[in-house]
């Protein structure tokens, strides 16, 4: 096999960043010019389209997996939130009081993180201490009062 195809597929296998990559197109483009043979230039660039689409796609991943937050996080902003608005405490929400401002607080709370969609009834259960099935049983609750 042609050593531009060997190299090329060697220097992609570690390539990890911009700099990199321009560096292993620059080596194989001085290769490829040398080269006679049509088969081999094409294997070459085919090897080194792969690992410009890895490279991409690895990028987005990392760029995407460096936006989203830690959902604990994201379930405690929007915990606070609701706090902030209701005048209730989050630890308020979180015990076990049956006074209906904390009720209400807490429903709005669980029914505010089910809406965004990043929530399963599971997930919030866990957060407030709490069977999923006592979640939706007050997101419905909740929706109920809001409906009339």
């Amino acid at each position: 096999m042609n050593s531009a195809y060997v190299l090329a597929s060697r220097l992609l296998d570690g390539v990890d960043d911009p700099d990199q990559m321009k560096a292993v197109l620059a080596v194989a483009a001085g290769r490829l010019a040398h080269l006679s043979d049509g088969a081999t230039a094409r294997k070459v660039l085919n090897t080194i389209h792969v690992g410009l689409q890895r490279f991409e796609r690895e990028a987005v991943i990392a760029r995407d997996v460096a936006r989203v937050k830690p959902v604990a996080a994201s379930m405690r902003e929007i915990a606070e939130e609701v706090a902030r608005e209701t005048g209730v405490t989050v630890d308020e929400m979180m015990g076990r009081s049956k006074l209906l401002r904390i009720v209400r607080a807490r429903r709005t709370a669980w029914d505010r993180l089910h809406r965004t969609g990043r929530f399963t009834t599971p997930a919030i259960g866990r957060f407030f201490g709490r069977d999923h099935s006592t979640i939706v049983v007050g997101i419905k609750r909740h929706r109920r009062a809001l409906a009339s």
